[in-house]
């Protein structure tokens, strides 16, 4: 979900004033976790943006008759049920009624990856995982929704 149909990056940048990369990298001792609970606490995944043409991907994906599921992290166990709550709320909220799984940690997405399986994510490691697992990865990076579509259409037709 996030970078792809919603902007943590974004939401995290408006609390705090700093980007993730800064916090972890900040020489205050436990910045990261800090910040990262309280962004939890208060209720942050439930409310975010849509990433931008998140929108667009959406219709595009509703009219695709394909099964489709919403595959996210959580970021770990010590707030997994938090954020898994939040998330599942987003995707209520916005009508999105695809199955959802929230993983525990973004390297467990790889076990989702078959010949039938294809990832749109934002993060390199996810997308090389993925494929290495069998699956068809997309990395929704710097990468247009047309792109995004074009790439699923032509992987469609196989």
């Amino acid at each position: 979900m996030d970078g792809v149909l919603t902007d943590f990056d974004k939401r995290y940048h408006e609390v705090f004033g700093i980007t993730t990369y800064e916090a972890r990298t900040s020489k205050e001792k436990g910045l990261y976790t800090r910040l990262w609970n309280e962004f939890i606490d208060k209720g942050h995944f439930g409310t975010l943006d849509y990433f931008p043409g998140a929108q667009e991907l959406i219709e595009y994906l509703d009219k695709v008759k394909v099964n489709k599921c919403i595959l996210t992290s959580s970021g770990g166990m010590d707030r997994h049920s938090d954020v898994q709550a939040q998330k599942l709320k987003w995707l209520c909220d916005k009508g999105i009624s695809w199955p959802a799984v929230v993983v525990p940690g973004r390297r467990f997405k790889a076990g989702f990856a078959d010949s039938r399986s294809a990832l749109i994510d934002d993060t390199l490691d996810n997308i090389t995982s993925f494929d290495y697992n069998g699956g068809f990865g997309i990395r929704y990076k710097d990468i247009t929704v047309s792109s995004t579509i074009d790439l699923l259409e032509k992987w469609f037709d196989k």
